[in-house]
């Protein structure tokens, strides 16, 4: 199996969109046709294993025909799934259009020149003939030919007018997509002619329905066929007798009648095969006589590999794209489309509570911290609903009062804590400095108290002012 090759194209031009849509093509049908090569494939593996095609030493087995019937499934399903692909690439072609719409054709352009030939390819040389041997299975497929150079293209028609564009239409109100309006009736097309002086460029208007796709232009000529490929090798050839030395061939002359067939003895080993001598001219061919009894007819022989494929032929000259047909009516704009739902507004800040010293400096407060949690400050969050939130922010100064100390910091909702941190402070009578930050997700509902608490969990510490909580109800 070979992958779709497209050949170079010598010298290189520049493709129009139509070439390359037609290259694909090509390429798809090599595609296809690998795919035909794997079929093919399957078909004899099942052969092989059934007995049809000869080489089974033995018979296979109900196992063996029931993985071979599995292994031909899964590739078959992969073949399938391929064809799928290729079938919808095809119907993606088909349906793409030259560029601009199709007009109505113009006249045909005188037709290019019929490229040379291909060289034909050099002949095998034909084995020696034998015996005829079981039937073999059939050779693979030779590559095919290069294709040929693509002729030049005949000479363009004259391009038509141009016809009028569509008035600009009313831009409905943006929502749903209304229905497709129904495609304007086709212009007709405009009268071939040489090109008008270029107007001024109107409005722009909504595109008009494609026009009806004008009538397809004459088939360039074909190209001529390419050389015939090599022949193949002949099957192995069966032991052969010695045989005379043949003589120069003399001139063929008149075929007289043929008579009866005799029986056929058995045959003789075939001898050498002297030198071809010139072929004499070639006489006029005598009336046949009755053909004599058939003789059994020997196994076939092995099918000898297929040639490789001659070059294709030059491509004809495409002839002249024809004018341009007038654009089509526009479309009534569709109606427009109901307002979606408004969406849910994002979440603000409901209230904000704040509880702190006052003055609320350092020095202005003096409580001592110890083991047990000691209360700060307290807020309340009055009205919280469900999906609500509550963002604490809390600060407080302390003063160590025995050597290294460890503060914890605590947020409680209620009486559950929510939040906590520590912070050490070395040396005794050192000032340290404390934060905190905490989005409670799950605050419930109605009135909730937050509780900004303090404890020594090494040492002892006052509270020396400085202190504040806030918090910030989040709908």
């Amino acid at each position: 199996m070979s992958q779709p090759n497209i050949p170079p194209i010598t010298p290189t031009i520049t493709l129009s969109r139509e070439n390359a849509l037609n290259l694909l093509l090509a390429s798809l049908a090599m595609e296809d046709l690998s795919v035909g090569h794997v079929m093919n494939a399957e078909a004899e593996k099942i052969q092989y294993a059934v007995g049809t095609l000869p080489g089974l030493p033995s018979p296979a087995s109900i196992r063996d025909l029931l993985a071979i019937n599995a292994s031909v499934k899964k590739t078959m399903d992969n073949v399938l799934l391929r064809e799928a692909l290729l079938q919808t690439n095809l119907q993606t072609i088909l349906t793409s259009s030259p560029d601009g719409q199709t007009g109505a054709t113009g006249p045909t352009g005188a037709t290019g020149a019929t490229g040379a030939n291909g060289a034909a390819g050099t002949t095998g040389a034909a084995g020696a003939a034998g015996a005829v041997g079981a039937t073999g299975a059939n050779g693979a497929t030779g590559a095919a030919g290069a294709t040929g150079a693509t002729g030049a293209n005949g000479a363009a028609g004259a391009v038509g007018a141009t016809g009028a564009t569509g008035a600009t239409g009313a831009t409905g109100a943006t929502g749903a997509t209304g229905a497709t309006g129904a495609n304007g009736a086709t212009g007709a097309a405009g009268a071939t002619g040489a090109n008008g002086a270029t107007g001024a460029a109107g409005a722009a208007g909504a595109t008009g329905a494609a026009g009806a796709t004008g009538p397809t232009g004459p088939t360039g000529a074909t190209g001529a066929t390419g050389a015939v490929g090599a022949t193949g090798a002949n099957g192995t050839t069966g032991a052969t007798g010695a045989a005379g030395a043949t003589g120069a061939t003399g001139a063929t002359g008149a075929t007289g009648a043929t008579g009866a067939a005799g029986a056929t003895g058995a045959a003789g080993a075939t001898g050498a095969v002297g030198a071809t001598g010139a072929t004499g001219a070639v006489g006029a061919t005598g009336a046949t006589g009755a053909t004599g009894a058939a003789g059994a007819v020997g196994a076939t022989g092995a099918t000898g590999a297929t040639g490789a494929a001659g070059a294709t032929g030059v491509t004809g000259a495409t002839g002249a794209v024809g004018a341009t047909g007038a654009a089509g009516a526009t479309g009534a704009v569709g109606a427009t489309g109901a307002t979606g739902a408004t969406g849910a507004t994002g979440g603000i800040f409901g209230q904000f509570q704040v509880a702190q010293n006052s003055p609320n400096t350092s020095g202005s407060s003096a409580i001592v911290i110890g083991a047990t949690s000691t209360t700060l400050h307290t807020i309340t969050m009055t009205g919280v609903s469900v999906g609500n939130r509550v963002w604490l922010t809390a600060v407080a100064g302390f003063l160590n009062t025995s050597g290294n100390t460890i503060i914890q910091l605590q947020l409680f909702r209620g009486a559950t804590l929510i939040f906590s941190i520590d912070n050490s402070g070395p040396g005794n009578s050192s000032f340290t400095a404390q934060t905190a930050n905490h989005v409670d997700l799950t605050p419930g509902t109605g009135n909730v108290t937050y509780t900004l608490s303090a404890l020594a969990t090494v040492g002892s510490a006052s509270a020396t002012g400085g202190t504040t909580l806030t918090g910030a109800l989040i709908q």
